[in-house]
């Protein structure tokens, strides 16, 4: 059945939350405000899914949280969207960063106990710019270090209570030295959000801009390359956490796009019996990418992160989304004219299934990384 594994994955560990969805159309859940997402994160959608045991969480695998993206978006697909960022955040933490970043383990206990809500601030809308690139400075003060600078967008950036943001590094001897940041504390003094989302869909995500104003970090929530007591275990943990973050977020974002697609696809399943081959190219479509983004997950679980699981998994991602265009096309087609000129929900699931496209890696980077690692022949 189409969405069984899917839907079973998400009554199993996240019990009540496709109920809660359920009970709302689309439309109202889409134009909520964020703040009633962030509440159905925090209490059905289980903050600690993929923070590590040993802190309280439940250890989810990426196998279970690519299906349970899939469910949720194909449910709400600003939820997923949020989701993305909080889930890749704290498994990326969880698996491959160490105790060069002191106070991990303590705000991922956290997080799993008191429910708390992460944002991500990696990637800035800047052309050109790398990814790991950051416009977000630090300088020693006093023990700890003080961060000017801003992200946009972050997504929940005016509902999270926590966050990881990559810093540029003071002390780094080279272009690529950079760092980490741990926020625990979204409201703190010298932090600020500003309007920044100019769209009009996913509008509930809460996407703006995170602005730091000299504001202080401790020293236990800063981490950079090159500097401490053993600057190259810093510069690994950094490294293996991007890398582990890099990977995962390319299989939870495409796969909570790939649920948008599933859920026209079903409104084409449930209707009028239409052409027979293409509800069976669709069906082949969707279930094809889906299964390459469980199996990479599967890799990704049970590898130490790495250069190539980032291409394999940006290579997935891209052929997603390649798969969800050759499938929507076929499912306007099923549909007919009149039911998307009639119908806001198809043709905002048209309209929001195209933004995987626009998330990081950029096209450039994709292309590049792809054909440095993917392309080339082993002996």
């Amino acid at each position: 059945m189409f969405l069984a594994r899917e839907k079973s994955t998400v009554e199993q560990l996240l019990p009540g939350l496709s109920a809660v969805l359920k009970a709302k159309t689309l439309t109202e859940l889409e134009a909520d405000d964020g703040r009633q997402l962030v509440s159905y994160l925090r209490q059905h959608a289980n903050p600690g899914l993929l923070v590590s045991a040993e802190l309280g969480g439940s250890a989810a695998d990426l196998v279970s949280a690519v299906r349970i993206h899939r469910y949720v978006g194909s449910l709400c697909p600003s939820l997923a969207v949020m989701m993305t960022m909080h889930n890749h955040t704290t498994y990326c933490l969880s698996k491959a960063m160490d105790s060069s970043l002191a106070g991990k383990d303590r705000l991922l206990s956290n997080v799993a106990r008191d429910r708390l809500v992460f944002c991500s601030g990696f990637a800035e809308a800047r052309p050109g710019a790398n990814i790991l690139s950051s416009s977000v400075t630090c300088a020693p003060s006093n023990g700890g270090f003080v961060i000017n600078g801003s992200k946009k967008p972050c997504t929940m950036v005016d509902l999270a209570d926590v966050a990881l943001v990559g810093i540029a590094n003071p002390n780094g001897s080279e272009s690529t030295a950079r760092g980490l940041l741990l926020v625990d504390n979204m409201h703190a003094d010298n932090i600020a959000k500003r309007p920044f989302w100019p769209a009009t869909i996913l509008t509930a995500t809460s996407s703006n801009e995170l602005v730091f104003n000299d504001y202080h970090a401790s020293a236990e929530h800063v981490v950079l390359m090159e500097a401490g007591e053993n600057p190259e275990q810093a510069r690994q943990a950094i490294e293996n956490t991007e890398l582990c973050g890099l990977s995962c977020f390319q299989l939870l974002i495409a796969a909570s796009y790939l649920g948008v697609a599933s859920r026209l696809a079903a409104l084409c399943f449930a209707g009028t019996p239409a052409n027979a081959t293409d509800l069976s190219q669709i069906a082949n479509e969707l279930e094809s990418a889906a299964l390459a983004l469980e199996g990479t997950a599967a890799l990704i679980d049970a590898q130490a992160p790495s250069e190539e699981l980032v291409a394999l998994s940006v290579s997935v991602r891209t052929m997603v989304a390649q798969a969800i265009d050759r499938a929507n096309r076929l499912a306007l087609i099923s549909l007919g004219g009149m039911k998307y000129l009639a119908k806001e929900d198809i043709r905002y699931l048209l309209q929001v299934s195209q933004c995987l496209n626009f998330h990081p890696l950029s096209r450039n980077e994709s292309v590049d990384l792809v054909q440095q690692v993917l392309c080339q022949v082993s002996d």
